[in-house]
């Protein structure tokens, strides 16, 4: 039986990141981040991050407000998950959900600013298992084209529903 699933591709990006796409979204990100951060510590008393968190009401609202510096970058994907491919090494997912997460920031220290970007894809149709491969189908195609691909570090089944 055919079950419908969807994924989560959590990508992290940080100071290491190579892409010309990453660094510009890092980039972005970490300027708004900087920003944002002086709203809620104006006296410049924490500067880790987790430490802000801790110490200051409502600063776990900042990846909601730093997110809108990289929502033009995530538009440039044109609803395609990055980095995940079909076994032909086509690009095959979609997405029209993500969430951002700051995982480590220093106000003065970009360096130490480490970010993820979970994408949701739109339902599946999980067909079988093959060894460590997933047969999919793109919920509602009518040509019923399949992708067959790896599971790979940072892909996890996000939820499954009986059809």
């Amino acid at each position: 039986m055919a079950r419908e699933l969807v994924l989560c591709y959590r990508k992290l990006i940080d100071n290491s990141s190579k892409g010309r796409w990453e660094r510009l979204l890092y980039d972005a990100a970490y300027e708004e981040y900087h920003m944002q951060v002086q709203y809620f510590d104006t006296e410049g008393k924490w500067d880790r991050y987790s430490d802000l968190l801790l110490a200051v009401n409502g600063a776990e609202k900042l990846p909601f407000l730093v997110s809108g510096a990289i929502n033009g970058y995530l538009q440039q994907l044109n609803g395609r998950v990055p980095d995940v491919v079909n076994n032909v090494g086509k690009y095959f997912l979609r997405f029209s959900q993500y969430q951002f997460e700051i995982i480590d920031a220093h106000r003065s220290k970009q360096s130490t600013f480490r970010i993820a970007v979970s994408f949701f894809t739109d339902p599946l149709l999980w067909l079988d298992t093959i060894s460590n491969y997933l047969l999919l189908q793109p919920l509602g195609d009518e040509n019923c084209l399949t992708h067959l691909f790896e599971l790979r570090p940072y892909v996890n089944i996000h939820s499954v529903k009986e059809c």
